[in-house]
């Protein structure tokens, strides 16, 4: 058992949601400190990868992030960077770009696992990563901005452009899920 502290996608290091991912790092440690939680904590990083993998931006994303989670005394840190995964669409720049980066937080000593890389994470781990993580039924590929746009309720007198069908509104998770996850979720009373 592990605490995930809440992570957020940062779409490049001077992204404030990064500034914020970081801000939720520490809390969630004082968090726990204060209420004598002593379990293990697996910071995930999540980025994009366009912004994060290029060795020219480590110092202020992966490194800051390392760093961070680091003070925190982690059991590992989970890397995610996307999108990544699409065959045949991957350049091999971007792929060593994922490796390199990824292998550049396995540097600092702790364990490193690949959190929802798809058909990366065997080779990640293949690579000296510790290992990997997909999500049950998640794709073999991993574009969370597009993921993310997909979750977005429609704006007021337009229609859902997701692919996937009619989508039911859960408020208290702020997200739209499509109708069959949402008919499953709501027709459980303890939901």
């Amino acid at each position: 058992t592990a605490i995930i502290p809440p992570y957020l996608y940062a779409a490049s290091p001077s992204d404030p949601y990064f500034e914020v991912g970081l801000a939720m790092l520490r809390a969630t440690s004082r968090y726990m400190a204060r209420n004598g939680i002593a379990l293990p904590m697996i910071p995930v990083f999540c980025a994009r990868l366009q912004s994060f993998g290029p060795e020219k931006a480590w110092r202020e994303g992966v490194d800051r992030f390392a760093s961070v989670a680091l003070d925190l005394g982690p059991e590992a840190i989970a890397v995610c960077l996307s999108p990544a995964g699409a065959l045949n669409k991957d350049s091999y720049s971007k792929v060593f770009r994922l490796f390199a980066a990824t292998r550049r937080v396995k540097r600092t000593g702790t364990r490193v696992f690949a959190w929802r890389q798809g058909i990366y994470g065997p080779g990640l781990v293949a690579a000296g990563i510790d290992g990997y993580e997909t999500g049950i039924g998640t794709r073999e590929q991993s574009n969370l901005a597009q993921v993310i746009g997909s979750r977005k309720p429609p704006k007021p007198g337009k229609k859902n452009k997701g692919g996937a069908g009619p989508v039911i509104y859960l408020e208290p998770l702020r997200r739209s899920v499509i109708s069959k996850v949402g008919e499953t979720l709501l027709g459980h009373r303890s939901m």
